[in-house]
């Protein structure tokens, strides 16, 4: 359980600070004269992959992996926070439920209320006419791994590094149903942790369907998001009726930041192409993607990118 340490020096010109820690968490906000949080910085797993939260009075939530320097007789042990997209906040928000509940309750409220904000900002919904339409998922794998994706290439295992992955489909008349199939692991397997507010979402803007109770790999992509290390992280939909899951495909295949994992996976209709894209390490082009396809939207054209 988390419990505040009352010995915390102040520094000075900066707003009052309280550490709240336990065995796998640390708290640690700023508040003003009048109790008003201005910052807070949530550190969990840390006897593990430490990772970091951090908020800031009129910016967006941030999350980082706590790198601790490399090991070795000229080492370098002085921690350092490396850009991350955010991964398993239900989690992370029912593990820090659980350990809050003996402090401060504006403060524990206050947090609490910041994570469950972010769940639903991970989730881009555009269009309202269609039942189905075109989607992106952003997925980070959490662990390096070599993956056979049932029978592309003959079988051939491929290698995927660490880090974020972007994937494009389509679902011309059930967009609901093929989200949350993405969203369903196989087996006895938990689900990726956005799924509860991506069906909360879709039922939110008018596209009901049911949670899948099962799931059997079929596709490329399951081979993928049926891994404990892989999680989804976001989802971006546009609902329409026109097939433009090619030209956002390749649009995607172009920018810098993106390299193709392997030529037809994902994409056994569209020769010479891959919908599974590796993002490259330090660059996060989701935002600009978001803005890319609202204006495009907007404007009723299918320049995307």
């Amino acid at each position: 359980m988390l419990k505040e340490s009352l010995k915390i020096r102040q520094s000075p010109g900066e707003n009052y600070r309280r550490w709240f820690a336990d065995d796998d968490l640390d708290l640690v906000t700023w508040q003003t004269t009048s109790g008003k949080l201005s910052a807070f910085q949530l550190c969990f797993n840390k006897t593990t992959d430490e990772r970091a939260l951090l908020w800031r009075r009129g910016q967006t939530l941030t999350h980082c992996l706590v790198d601790s320097g490399e090991p070795g007789p000229t080492r370098n042990l002085s921690p350092m926070l490396v850009d991350s997209p955010i991964p398993d906040l239900p989690h992370l928000i029912a593990k820090f439920n659980d350990g809050s509940a003996n402090i401060d309750p504006e403060v524990r409220q206050f947090v609490l209320s910041m994570l469950q904000e972010n769940i639903t900002s991970f989730i881009t919904l555009l269009g309202t006419e269609s039942p189905g339409g075109v989607y992106l998922l952003r997925v980070y794998l959490a662990q390096p791994t070599t993956l056979t994706f049932g029978r592309h290439r003959g079988g051939t295992p491929i290698p995927l590094p660490r880090g974020e992955y972007l994937y494009i489909g389509s679902a011309l008349s059930a967009l609901t149903n093929r989200l949350l199939r993405h969203a369903t692991r196989g087996g006895n397997q938990p689900a990726h942790q956005i799924r509860d507010a991506l069906h909360s979402t879709l039922i939110e803007t008018g596209l009901k369907g049911k949670l899948p109770t099962q799931k059997t790999v079929r596709w490329h992509i399951d081979y993928l998001l049926d891994l404990p290390s892989a999680e989804i992280t976001a989802v971006l939909a546009l609902r329409t009726d026109q097939k433009l899951e090619k030209p956002l495909a390749e649009s995607l295949a172009a920018l810098p930041e993106t390299l193709p994992v392997s030529p037809g996976l994902g994409a056994s209709d569209h020769p010479g192409q891959t919908h599974l894209l590796q993002v490259k390490k330090g660059n996060h082009c989701w935002e600009r993607i978001i803005n890319d396809w609202s204006i495009c939207h907007q404007e009723n054209h299918r320049e995307f990118i």
